[in-house]
């Protein structure tokens, strides 16, 4: 859309809680490269904000994955700093300058917006890095339009090699499977060996098999949304969860299904692409009425589920 094109080079960017103004003319050009080139590797996550940007949505989500992303990346690289380090102090003084890293970058973003964006949410992605010097690195950017329709997903076998973290690393990783994409796909669905449906490169995956929503165990990422979904949305619409990643020869049972993340929120599946799947080449998926219960539950709980950022 014209609007969601006309913004996705705004940027706002900020580094240990002060605002830096717009992002570098590679980072414009490019988002994703801001995780792959432009600060060094680390734990990150993403979220949304509400409230024509002056607060976030599951903030206290994002400042635990943070904590948690970094100790496990911690404990694999000794080289790298800890909360003992002199440089960063204490947790409490972490978190601190990652909420005002967050404020900071906004703030840059407010700067640049033309009068139409003021009603705009944005997406704020944030990086601590894990190489001295210790640094928090933040950057807003306008989401894109809402989108009404379904989306293109294909099916691709090679899970996440360290599931729980929340790496900046992946940004490069899951290149090699961006850059083969078949025409018409927008996400890549991560399988296992046996041919289950764990979750997207960025976004948790749910698939609706004989009326009961299915999902994952734990042995994937969970985005900011995925407990949201099923432990408040499902039980409130009486919907019933299973954790058992979707198999794709139970492909002719699935109903409907859609993905979840921070940047669209929440997208419906409307077709699921096999490229290594011999005599199925694609799934075709309904938007059916309980994926657009559960959307719309998702959507009216972002403007209740935000925390302030001054």
């Amino acid at each position: 859309m014209a609007g969601g094109n006309r913004n996705r080079n705004k940027l706002g960017f900020s580094k240990n809680g002060f605002a830096c103004g717009e992002a570098s003319a590679g980072v414009r050009e490019q988002m994703s490269s801001f995780l792959t080139t432009e600060v060094p590797r680390g734990a990150y996550t993403a979220m949304r904000t509400s409230r024509n940007r002056s607060a976030v949505f599951l903030l206290d989500f994002h400042k635990k994955r943070l904590v948690d992303s970094h100790r496990l990346l911690l404990a694999q690289d000794e080289s790298s700093v800890s909360f003992s380090d002199p440089l960063t102090t204490t947790e409490e003084h972490f978190l601190e300058l990652a909420v005002k890293s967050i404020s900071a970058s906004i703030y840059s973003l407010n700067e640049i917006l033309e009068e139409e964006d003021e009603d705009r949410e944005a997406m704020v992605t944030v990086v601590v890095t894990l190489s001295k010097p210790y640094a928090v690195h933040a950057l807003a950017s306008l989401l894109p339009d809402f989108r009404e329709g379904g989306v293109g997903v294909e099916v691709r076998t090679g899970p996440r090699s360290r599931p729980k973290a929340k790496d900046s690393q992946w940004a490069i990783t899951r290149k090699k499977w961006e850059n083969i994409r078949l025409p018409g796909v927008e996400e890549t669905i991560l399988a296992d060996e046996d041919g289950h449906l764990l979750e997207g490169a960025t976004s948790n995956l749910f698939v609706f098999i004989d009326d009961v929503l299915c999902t994952a165990p734990e042995v994937i990422l969970p985005g900011h949304l995925r407990e949201v979904i099923i432990n408040r949305i499902c039980p409130m619409l009486d919907i019933p969860v299973r954790m058992e990643a979707p198999a794709l020869e139970s492909h002719s049972r699935w109903q409907g299904g859609f993905i979840t993340n921070a940047r669209r929120l929440l997208d419906f599946v409307s077709c699921v692409k096999l490229p290594e799947k011999e005599g199925i080449p694609e799934v075709k998926l309904q938007t059916t009425q309980r994926c657009r219960q559960i959307r719309d539950a998702v959507a009216a709980l972002v403007e209740h589920s935000s925390d302030p950022i001054s």
